[in-house]
């Protein structure tokens, strides 16, 4: 295992050296062909191919929220000792930030190789240019965060803040894009024999199911970083970061609720009414903005429903 990729390791610097060689050809060649009307010049993340490849093949960290809050806490700073001057003299925040921004560091590269990996075995969507804009976009971001410098003093660490803020915002229009590519391929009419095609749009599906957890997961572990160089809302808020240690499924529901039921009313003039059952009072650790999300989307897609299905039974009528 080791010898194996020791001689990896080793060929990849010839491999890329001709690969940077025959690129700047390619793009000369392509240069004086189309003066008339200049390309955009093919991304040189494509060279990155290999270290992609490579951090592909390795196991990606798995983190509770348990720990996200012990580690946002400061509870974990024992095992990261100072490892220079700058990090000894920084404040226990500053240490605490510069704890998970090296484990983001180590950890993010991973599950983007994962990512781009995935995109590209995507059955049926790989090839289409929404799904290729986001493996450029994951590729990018692996890029960016290999190139930066391990963030083990203050001053590397708000360096790698910054930028994992404009990757944070850069890939919130994932979900468009590949909402975008799946559209194209059911209008592209490959699918017309729905029962023939069944186990391949299945295919699809598990695959988006198990790619949108995998975003998740990176985006929780970025803006729980973001959010904790941002002002504490105060140690009795039950904060840390994103994650609230005492959060209330009614009190969210209930803010879901009042949301859905503005849209639905700006929609159809009208929304039902939400009763609440059981346990009111029970709290625990979670996102709120998750649960949120979730809940406002279900209450969303059930409040259409019922409205759509009375105003059916009562001959489209608006009573």
């Amino acid at each position: 295992m080791h010898s194996a990729s020791m001689t990896f390791s080793k060929s990849r610097p010839v491999a890329r050296f001709l690969r940077v060689a025959n690129s700047r050809q390619a793009r000369r060649g392509r240069f004086f062909a189309t003066r008339t009307k200049p390309r955009a010049l093919p991304s040189d993340m494509a060279l990155l191919s290999d270290d992609i490849a490579y951090f592909a093949e390795k196991r990606q960290t798995s983190v509770s929220l348990r720990t996200l809050t012990k580690t946002g806490s400061g509870e974990l700073l024992e095992q990261s000792p100072p490892v220079d001057e700058a990090a000894t003299r920084a404040s226990t925040q500053q240490r605490m930030l510069m704890q998970v921004a090296m484990f983001l560091h180590r950890e993010l590269p991973i599950r983007l190789a994962h990512r781009v990996r995935d995109l590209d075995n995507i059955p049926y969507l790989s090839g289409s240019k929404s799904t290729r804009d986001v493996r450029q976009m994951y590729a990018r971001s692996f890029e960016e965060i290999r190139a930066a410098p391990t963030p083990n003093n203050p001053r590397r660490e708000d360096y790698f803040a910054e930028l994992l803020g404009n990757i944070y915002r850069r890939h919130a229009t994932v979900l468009l894009m590949m909402a975008r590519s799946a559209y194209e391929l059911r209008s592209s009419g490959i699918f017309a024999d729905s029962t023939a095609d069944f186990a391949a749009q299945e295919e699809i599906h598990t695959f988006l199911d198990g790619f949108y957890m995998s975003r998740i997961g990176i985006r929780v572990l970025i803006g729980q970083y973001l959010a904790l160089r941002e002002e504490p809302l105060g140690l009795d808020s039950g904060y840390v970061g994103l994650i609230c240690k005492k959060t209330s499924p009614a009190e969210v529901a209930r803010r879901a609720v009042e949301d859905a039921k503005f849209m639905c009313e700006r929609r159809y003039g009208k929304a039902p009414e939400v009763t609440f059952h059981g346990r009111t009072d029970l709290s625990f650790q979670y996102v709120p903005t998750h649960m949120h999300y979730i809940l406002l989307e279900l209450l969303k897609n059930s409040m259409r429903a019922t409205v759509e299905y009375h105003q059916k039974s009562n001959g489209g009528s608006e009573g």
